[in-house]
């Protein structure tokens, strides 16, 4: 099977060359190895193939992960008998898509390649990969860790509505967000 193919080739990165350095950095390893299966079949049969597996990775994970690992669980930090559950797995490779789309996909791979060089042949924790991100993109991810990674739960965003005002030079726009929570109490 493909997926299972691209998953456990991942691990000569996430895992081999890099090694989560306490169960409780599994993500490191799991979560990313997922998210290598999305990027090998968005390399093999494109850009649709890749969003439609996220989606589909991102509603399992919604429906089911807190009842798989009994309860929302965060990303590190997980309870010994979670490690190798559906939040380590499932949840970390959305969480790794989310952070794509948050870099953008050039400093993204950018970032992954110099993180992966950088603690090559040894280990890494989810403070270390926050920091190097941080460091490496000159965009401070801390906020996005701390709503993705060290709490449980979710939060979700939908555009309400946007006004605009156009001049002779430029668009000024205001977006109107909601936000809703699940399994946490912690707005993002």
């Amino acid at each position: 099977h493909q997926g299972l193919i691209a998953h456990e080739l991942s691990h000569s990165w996430f895992g081999n060359l890099v090694t989560c350095e306490t169960a409780q950095d599994m993500w490191l390893n799991e979560g990313w190895a997922v998210y290598c299966e999305a990027i090998t079949r968005e390399g093999l049969n494109g850009q649709k193939e890749y969003k439609d597996y996220m989606r589909s990775k991102l509603h399992d994970v919604l429906q089911n992960a807190h009842i798989k690992d009994d309860g929302y669980r965060a990303l590190y930090g997980i309870p010994h008998d979670y490690t190798y559950g559906s939040t380590v797995y499932d949840k970390g490779a959305t969480v790794v898509h989310s952070l794509r789309k948050h870099l953008g996909d050039s400093l993204f791979f950018a970032t992954t390649k110099a993180y992966l060089d950088s603690f090559a042949f040894g280990n890494a924790s989810t403070a270390d990969i926050n920091q190097f991100i941080n460091k490496y993109s000159g965009i401070n991810v801390d906020d996005f860790f701390d709503a993705w990674i060290y709490r449980p739960g979710f939060s979700h965003f939908s555009v309400d509505s946007f006004k605009y005002n156009a001049t002779s030079s430029q668009f000024n726009t205001e977006v109107y967000i909601n936000q809703r929570l699940v399994g946490t109490s912690q707005y993002a």
